[in-house]
């Protein structure tokens, strides 16, 4: 939001050089804009149509790694993943998941039929034990088979005996690990068909990308399966939902996508809004004509041409389209539309001065000012509020733009970008739009002139009711602001916002929720729902999976030689290390494949001894045992094929198999793991294991680890990112306020609002994610306009007393000031009609900036004046000032209307 200066600027003694040099910038550029009106609009509008093309053109793309640091260490445990997975191209993965309907158990022949619709029919007694058949966990005995189902069964209740021989029935979160070995890696706890619950089974499918196959044929692939299991799976007893990487995407864009249809909705919202309050403000200033409502209809089109150009131009140079960026228009109009506000505010004051006080020729007889002229003195009166703003907001963006979040960056540039566009379109496009609609405004003023019937409208008994009801309602205001008892009182209840604010900033929670990316009717959350329970995939993993059995993926890029006892043992202490944290499972969720391959050579030695050519073939045990040579024929053993998927390996010149590398997982439970912050923990648990292993190049990959990786930085990010803003708005208030006293002033008062904000959006429920870290960067910069033109317009107007500078100074700065303030808070919240996270967050963050703004320049900043002025702490107040600030009086003048 920006404030206008007053219509007739005081001495620039007062002003900054920097200021002077601005005022002299904007008077030439509005007589030269005025000369070529049309020049200046056909050439912004080319610009826009040709920039803009791109838009429609740029498909939107998202990745959950968008959000991941590019430093992190996720990223090149996530390229060492993809690396061993993309021999033949990059993975495909499909996980189905599946729940029975209105919720309970999927033990059931029926739920579990219509799971697999043909295979293995399972007995429904389970409590029953057949020779061919053990349903038991972890792992499941078939016609003699063995397979491992704790990766598929979920949310698993089991029986197992107790050390007194007692049964029990425990969930995996109850089981306790001991060095590295648990309840169900006991073999006399063991129960047949142990299995007593099951809530949820995962199915999973991989594939790999066919050499010459695109990225985009891998993601229509993933969603024609999804589309096919939508199809033809109307299942009656089971709910199916799936998840695919590129669906994934695909529901990320599409939730950004919501928001795009609305921009249109808050456009019409701005444009009534516009419309209302400039008849408002022309009525009330006797100027009321159809060009101010084409005036205000476009100033809310410039904020859209801005954001047409920027993102238009900058993905014309290959930046990518963020389903964040939708947020942009919505910014951009809330914030830019104000400029427009502040010179139909300035053109308004400036002819009901020149009504009241007009120009006169050298014989001495009133003469109308001309457009060029008036053009001229409204951008001077403009020029370093609407500077100020977009200096400030920039600023705030820019910094943003340098952190090393893909995401957060991304939205950085794109809202500076069309920041910058903004301020150059309001001057051009809509300062050329009003140079050419006022010229009739002008023509009837002079019509009127050579007539010899000037309206005075701005003289008639209605208008001078309203302007002294106003002067006087202004004036008992500042008389109860400066009121020692209320300034008291004011400083006791900031006291208590200080406090309570500070509270909440320190305990602010970095925190992170994926399931805060999608819409809320996204098949990420809800695919399918029954009368009694909605079916959501990211709350089935938070309750089903994470808290009982999270994975973990080690790779081995460099094992060596599997030969030598030495390094075997190595390989041996890794995984032990990981069996042995505090919230591991034990071993039997490790899936490790030499503890199999071990048991192969050890069984083909037991063969040996008791064959009768025992003592023939011992020079065989003694060459083969062990040797990596031996790993095709363990590899080709029907038992052991599923082994070839953990591994690479190749065959030497000598006929020998070298192993290449190698993964194994492991999984860890615990119900605090719920929470991303403990999820975090475990991570560093995991990392601090295979830095102790360095010379076997190992590689832990967790797939949350892109947004694990966040939770450690974004607090260093965020205070980093907003002291480095806060110095860059003190620096900005330098250049445009001259007095020392009046920056410290306003410095004390952005602290104060960016310390509400984010104290306040904490106590809201607002926990630190990416989302909020962007909408905090983007509050410090909204947060200067209000403290810093209050200031500055105090320091700027006369009088003896505080009380006198702030009646001055709240008259011109008043109605600007509510106008923008209303405009902001109806565009941002036409978001809440996506209820995203996204939108919500944005929404909460610009109402309070907007509120807290608003108490601090009417309330907050007057009463500081009061206090200050009443202690003596400073003369920060220049008395020598004679003459009364014109451009308040202009507003709510009721001496002038009395001249007349």
């Amino acid at each position: 939001m920006q404030l206008s200066n007053p219509i007739i600027l005081p001495s620039q003694e007062q002003d900054t050089l920097f200021v002077r040099y601005l005022n002299a910038f904007f008077r030439r550029l509005g007589i030269w804009l005025s000369k070529r009106p049309w020049l200046f609009l056909f050439a912004t509008i080319a610009i826009t149509v040709v920039m803009a093309t791109a838009i429609p053109l740029t498909k939107m793309t998202n990745d959950v790694s968008d959000f991941t640091p590019y430093a992190a260490r996720a990223r090149s445990e996530l390229e060492i993943y993809e690396d061993f997975f993309s021999t033949e191209g990059e993975p495909i993965v499909v996980f189905i998941m599946v729940t029975r309907k209105g919720g309970g158990t999927m033990l059931g022949t029926r739920q579990l039929n219509e799971t697999i619709r043909k295979g293995l029919l399972v007995n429904s007694n389970f409590n029953q034990t057949t020779s061919s058949i053990d349903l038991g966990y972890p792992s499941t005995t078939v016609l003699g088979r063995k397979f491992h189902v704790d990766t598929n069964f979920f949310g698993v209740r089991v029986e197992v005996v107790k050390e007194d021989g007692k049964r029990e029935v425990i969930s995996l979160d109850q089981i306790r690990a001991v060095n590295g070995r648990s309840v169900l890696d006991n073999e006399q706890a063991h129960v047949l068909n142990n299995v007593r619950d099951v809530r949820m089974v995962v199915l999973q499918l991989r594939a790999q990308k066919p050499a010459g196959a695109l990225r985009e044929d891998v993601e229509r692939y993933e969603g024609d399966v999804v589309d096919f299991l939508k199809r033809n799976f109307s299942l009656t007893l089971v709910d199916v939902v799936v998840m695919t990487p590129s669906f994934l995407k695909s529901e990320i864009v599409r939730a950004g996508l919501l928001l795009a249809p609305f921009s249109l909705f808050g456009f019409l919202i701005m444009c009534v809004f516009s419309s209302v309050t400039a008849t408002i403000s022309a009525t009330f200033m006797s100027q009321m004509n159809v060009g101010k409502i084409i005036l205000a209809i476009a100033a809310c089109v410039c904020p859209f041409m801005a954001c047409g150009t920027a993102l238009g131009a900058l993905f014309w140079m290959g930046m990518r389209f963020g389903s964040i960026l939708c947020v942009t228009p919505f910014l951009v109009l809330a914030i830019g539309v104000d400029d427009a506000f502040l010179m139909i505010n300035s053109w308004q004051r400036n002819n009901r001065r020149l009504r009241l006080f007009p120009e006169r020729d050298q014989q001495g007889q009133p003469k109308v000012a001309g457009v060029s002229k008036r053009i001229e003195a409204m951008f001077e009166d403009i020029g370093p509020s609407v500077t100020i703003t977009t200096f400030t907001n920039v600023l705030a963006f820019g910094i943003g733009s340098l952190t090393p979040t893909p995401e957060i960056r991304l939205f950085c540039i794109g809202n500076a970008s069309a920041m910058i566009v903004d301020l150059i379109y309001q001057i051009t496009f809509f300062g050329s739009v009003m140079a050419i609609i006022t010229r009739h405004e002008v023509q009837k003023e002079k019509k009127a002139l050579l007539e010899k019937t000037v309206d005075n409208n701005c003289s008639k008994p209605f208008g001078h009711t309203i302007r002294k009801t106003l002067r006087s309602g202004m004036d008992k205001y500042c008389s109860i602001i400066c009121n020692k008892y209320v300034s008291a009182l004011i400083l006791g209840v900031m006291t208590v916002y200080w406090s309570l604010s500070i509270y909440g900033t320190i305990t602010m929670k970095a925190e992170l929720r994926p399931v805060q990316l999608f819409s809320r009717d996204s098949d990420m959350i809800t695919v399918g729902s029954s009368e009694f329970l909605p079916v959501m995939v990211l709350h089935h993993r938070d309750d089903y999976i994470t808290p009982y059995y999270s994975t973990c993926y080690v790779f081995v890029t460099r094992p060596g030689n599997i030969s030598e006892p030495a390094n075997l043992r190595k390989l041996n202490e890794l995984v032990e290390d990981f069996e042995k944290l505090p919230r591991s499972l034990g071993r039997f969720s490790t899936k490790f494949w030499l503890r199999d391959y071990e048991q192969f050579i050890d069984s083909a030695e037991n063969i040996l001894e008791e064959d009768d050519n025992y003592a023939t073939n011992r020079t065989i045990v003694e060459t083969n045992v062990g040797k990596a040579n031996e790993l095709l024929k363990f590899l080709d053993w029907p038992e052991f094929r599923f082994w070839k998927g953990f591994m690479h390996y190749h065959i030497n010149k000598r006929g020998e198999v070298v192993l290449d590398n190698f993964f194994f997982t492991t999984a860890s439970h615990g119900h605090e793991l719920k929470r991303w912050s403990q999820r975090a923990d475990l991570m560093h648990q995991w990392r601090s294991v295979v830095d102790k292993y360095t010379d076997l190049g190992v590689s832990v990959y967790e797939d949350d680890a892109k947004f694990l990786d966040l939770i450690g930085t974004m607090a260093t990010q965020t205070i980093q990112s907003s002291l480095c803003t806060l110095i860059c708005m003190v620096l900005v208030c330098l250049l445009f306020i001259k007095r020392v006293s009046a920056v410290l002033i306003a410095t004390f008062s952005i602290v104060s609002t960016c310390i509400g904000v984010f104290g306040i959006l904490s106590l809201w429920g607002v926990d630190l994610d990416p989302i909020v870290m962007s909408a905090v960067i983007m509050s410090i910069g909204f947060s200067v306009d209000i403290p810093a033109h209050v200031t500055y317009h105090f320091y700027k107007t006369s009088g003896t007393t505080v009380e006198a500078r702030l009646q001055h100074c709240l008259a011109a700065i008043t109605f600007p000031v509510l106008q923008a303030a209303l405009s902001t808070l109806l565009c941002v919240l036409s978001l809440l009609f996506v209820p995203i996270h996204m939108s919500v967050v944005f929404v909460k963050t610009m109402v309070l900036v907007v509120v807290i703004g608003l108490i601090h320049g009417l309330i907050v900043i007057p009463v500081f004046f009061s206090v200050v002025s009443r202690l003596s702490i400073s003369k920060i107040f220049n008395e020598s000032t004679k003459s009364v600030d014109r451009g308040a009086n202009a507003f709510l003048d009721n001496a002038a209307v009395s001249k007349n």
